[in-house]
């Protein structure tokens, strides 16, 4: 898309005879200055065109205008001179040049030998010595300077008459184009009739422009290669995951099973770029100078921790700072508290780390806190990849009629190695399961690995927490395959029989709480040892006494209530908490709504007691968004 707006203007450059400007309109943060510096000069440059840039952010006065074509372009001279010096050292090269920056005057000056400070008459004939015909002089900013707009385009209109220059004017209108309600008589009923109408400003604008500007062109940038080419310009080892996702396919290809390798490749594949703009319309805002932002600081949070560092958590760490950005343009009060924490100022699949947050507020990087969140991170998506290994094995196992004896036993022996684990594999799913690989016993050789995997089932009942009572119901009624052969029917009876005597043996023992405070530090330290049991059991809160709960809540200190809301909320802290606590949901809503009516009751306490409960409700808030 940006090919069709740089042959227009060279189109203009080249042919146009109407002596009159063009202009570039869009909203701030569009990509037009990026447009401007990385596409339209870079191309006319190497077409041998004369192209200068100047911005009209903060000028007072037309002779600031003339003075910045003048600096602009003598700098230009001087940075040809000495980029093409045979005897400079390229040190001293690469200093030179940044002497003649835009902004740095005095090294125009001294190098042509010129004085500034001379009178008003005098600069306006060196301004005017300049030869711009034929040359292309883009003025940015045009709604941001302080000089009356209509003066600025009387200027323009002097620069393409007399000056015979062509001129790009470049401008968010819409800051510029105002309108106001007017009363413009009565109704019947003696009521002001009133109408939107252009501002008298506006109406001089257009005028004005219509006699300057033979055409205005809407900007509209290709978000995918405008996106692309801002992460080129931060392309650096450390963060390669930033412009290409090489992840790609893991070595996944088990038994040279190439559905999974395939399936594992779609999963992890994707468009890095597409991600930021499924980001921007998340939070309807794609503001271009935000995700420069981002990736500056992104690469400067890198190199200050500098060390060896996970790609995959590059890139959340990446997309959670680009969605911060945005999030901050639209709103720069934005800081993390009790009640916005890194789902609500990143994105539901990217939160922001803490850490990022206080980079980009206060320029504050704890690297011990990067290399925590690492190590978190890894752990969680570790667990979602051996979620997603489970799940191909148990779809091969469920369309057994559909895949081959080898490959179904292959499967059966995968499905038995995460059930050695216990770590993909809910007991909710052991009644379909089981029925399943009684009905696979005629179809495979190695029988002995269907008994090995219904030991293991029936050990991890009795070793690991879960919601009894949904396991149990989920024995009776799940959509396991219906099994014909009264053989089959039997073992299965026997097993569901075997299974649920243990659920019935196990109950009311997971949690060894009497409710009672002197037990509370020991309540609270088996909560963050079992942590990991509740989340691949998918239930916590539900399995314990609300009622009881607040009655001990009434009864703790402060030390004591924070050390609880820290146990419960550890066990809700991860991302996706929707697909592994969603039954947990109604207790969650009890717990938050019982705390509420506590805390603004005679029993609550002390004011830092009281404060800590309206934390513990905020943060029981945050949980339940996230499981909406």
């Amino acid at each position: 898309m940006d090919n069709k707006y740089t042959e227009f203007i060279e189109n203009y450059l080249i042919n146009d005879k109407t002596k009159s400007a063009i202009m570039l309109i869009g909203g701030w943060g569009t990509g037009k200055s990026f447009y401007i510096q990385n596409v339209l000069k870079p191309y006319l440059e190497g077409k041998q065109k004369d192209c200068i840039i100047v911005s009209l952010y903060g000028l007072n006065d037309l002779k600031d205008i003339s003075k910045a074509v003048y600096l602009e372009e003598k700098s230009k001279k001087i940075r040809e001179k000495i980029s093409e010096s045979k005897v400079l050292g390229k040190a001293e090269t690469q200093a030179g040049a940044r002497l003649v920056g835009k902004t740095i005057v005095k090294g125009v000056t001294s190098f042509f030998n010129i004085d500034l400070t001379s009178n008003e008459e005098d600069l306006q004939r060196l301004y005017e010595s300049l030869d711009l015909s034929g040359k292309l002089i883009i003025l940015e900013d045009l709604e941001r300077t302080n000089i009356p707009i209509k003066d600025v385009l009387g200027y323009v209109n002097n620069l393409v008459e007399q000056d015979e220059a062509k001129v790009l004017l470049v401008a968010n209108e819409k800051e510029i184009i105002k309108s106001e309600e007017v009363v413009v008589g009565k109704d019947k009923d003696g009521n002001e009739k009133k109408e939107w109408r252009w501002t008298a400003e506006t109406q001089e604008y257009l005028k004005i422009k219509e006699k300057t500007i033979s055409d205005t062109i809407p900007y509209v940038c290709d978000l995918f290669e405008t996106t692309a080419n801002i992460l080129e310009q931060f392309k650096d080892d450390s963060i390669e995951a930033l412009i290409v996702d090489k992840l790609g396919a893991f070595d996944c290809d088990i038994y040279n099973i190439p559905e999974k390798a395939a399936l594992m490749a779609q999963i992890r594949k994707q468009s890095v770029h597409m991600e930021i703009v499924s980001i921007a319309n998340e939070i309807s805002d794609l503001n271009f100078r935000s995700l420069i932002f981002a990736c500056q600081k992104t690469v400067d949070m890198l190199r200050l921790y500098n060390k060896e560092i996970d790609r995959t958590f590059v890139k959340h760490l990446f997309m959670s700072t680009v969605a911060f950005s945005f999030r901050l343009k639209i709103n720069d009060k934005l800081y993390w508290d009790e009640n916005k924490n890194g789902y609500s100022l990143g994105t539901r699949k990217y939160p922001l780390f803490k850490f990022a947050h206080d980079y980009v507020k206060i320029q504050n990087l704890d690297t011990s806190e990067v290399e925590k969140e690492e190590e978190l991170f890894l752990a969680q998506k570790k667990a979602e990849a051996v979620q997603t290994d489970a799940n191909f094995f148990l779809d091969i196992l469920y369309k057994f009629y559909l895949t081959t004896p080898i490959r179904l036993e292959l499967a059966i022996i995968e499905i038995k190695k995460h059930l050695e684990a216990n770590n993909a594999i809910s007991p909710l799913i052991y009644g379909k399961l089981v029925s399943y690989l009684i009905i696979s016993r005629g179809l495979i050789d190695n029988t002995s690995v269907i008994d090995e995997c219904k030991t293991l089932m029936r050990q991890n009942l009795q070793n690991t927490e879960y919601d009894g009572d949904k396991v149990s119901g989920s024995l009776s009624f799940h959509d396991g395959i219906e099994l014909s052969t009264e053989e089959h029917k039997e073992e299965y009876k026997a097993f569901i029989a075997d299974m649920q005597n243990i659920i019935k043996n196990k109950r009311n023992s997971d949690l060894k709480f009497d409710y009672t405070l002197k037990n509370i530090d020991t309540f609270i330290q088996e909560i963050i040892d079992k942590r990991d049991d509740y989340i691949n059991q998918h239930t916590f809160l539900k399995r314990i006494d609300i009622d009881k709960l607040i009655d001990i809540i009434t009864q703790c200190n402060s030390q004591q209530l924070h050390e609880l809301r820290r146990a419960i909320l550890s066990v809700y802290s991860f991302s996706n908490i929707d697909e592994f606590f969603a039954d947990d949901k109604p207790s969650l809503i009890k717990l938050k709504d019982s705390i509420e009516t506590l805390s603004k009751s005679d029993e609550a306490g002390d004011k830092i007691k009281r404060m800590q409960l309206s934390w513990f409700v905020g943060n029981l808030d945050n949980i339940l968004e996230k499981l909406s």
